[in-house]
Protein backbone atom coordinates (compact mmCIF):
# COMPACT_ATOMS: atom_id res chain seq x y z
CA UNK A 1 0.00 0.00 0.00
CA UNK A 2 2.52 2.37 0.99
CA UNK A 3 4.90 1.73 -2.66
CA UNK A 4 1.49 2.81 -4.26
CA UNK A 5 1.19 5.40 -2.88
CA UNK A 6 4.62 6.65 -3.02
CA UNK A 7 4.51 5.65 -6.76
CA UNK A 8 1.36 7.63 -7.23
CA UNK A 9 3.16 10.53 -5.47
CA UNK A 10 5.85 10.47 -7.87
CA UNK A 11 3.36 10.72 -10.72
CA UNK A 12 1.66 13.65 -9.65
CA UNK A 13 5.00 15.37 -8.92
CA UNK A 14 6.58 14.69 -12.38
CA UNK A 15 3.24 15.45 -14.05
CA UNK A 16 2.98 19.07 -12.68
CA UNK A 17 6.50 19.74 -13.39
CA UNK A 18 6.13 18.52 -16.91
CA UNK A 19 3.19 20.85 -17.18
CA UNK A 20 5.20 23.56 -15.16
CA UNK A 21 1.83 23.96 -12.94
CA UNK A 22 4.04 23.83 -9.52
CA UNK A 23 5.58 27.40 -10.30
CA UNK A 24 3.99 30.18 -10.18
CA UNK A 25 4.97 33.48 -12.16
CA UNK A 26 7.21 35.51 -11.21
CA UNK A 27 4.60 38.46 -11.07
CA UNK A 28 1.88 36.36 -9.72
CA UNK A 29 4.29 35.31 -6.65
CA UNK A 30 4.63 39.34 -6.17
CA UNK A 31 1.25 40.13 -6.51
CA UNK A 32 0.39 37.07 -3.50
CA UNK A 33 2.81 38.63 -1.37
CA UNK A 34 2.01 42.58 -1.73
CA UNK A 35 -1.82 41.52 -1.24
CA UNK A 36 -0.69 38.72 2.15
CA UNK A 37 1.42 42.27 2.99
CA UNK A 38 -1.34 44.11 2.75
CA UNK A 39 -4.09 41.85 4.73
CA UNK A 40 -1.47 40.94 7.51
CA UNK A 41 -1.20 44.95 8.04
CA UNK A 42 -4.90 45.58 7.74
CA UNK A 43 -5.77 42.64 10.55
CA UNK A 44 -2.83 44.21 12.55
CA UNK A 45 -4.74 47.87 12.55
CA UNK A 46 -7.92 45.82 13.28
CA UNK A 47 -6.52 44.10 15.81
CA UNK A 48 -5.06 47.49 17.31
CA UNK A 49 -8.05 49.39 17.35
CA UNK A 50 -10.41 46.45 18.87
CA UNK A 51 -7.78 46.47 21.61
CA UNK A 52 -7.78 49.97 22.46
CA UNK A 53 -11.71 50.04 22.07
CA UNK A 54 -11.61 47.37 24.88
CA UNK A 55 -9.05 49.56 26.97
CA UNK A 56 -10.93 52.02 27.17
CA UNK A 57 -14.00 50.77 27.87
CA UNK A 58 -12.38 48.95 30.96
CA UNK A 59 -10.95 52.31 31.90
CA UNK A 60 -14.55 53.68 31.85
CA UNK A 61 -16.33 50.65 33.55
CA UNK A 62 -13.98 50.82 36.34
CA UNK A 63 -12.98 54.33 36.31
Amino acid sequence: MSDTMQQASLGTEMATEDLGAGKPRVGERAFAIAYLAAVGVAMAGWLYAISRAALAAVGWIFG
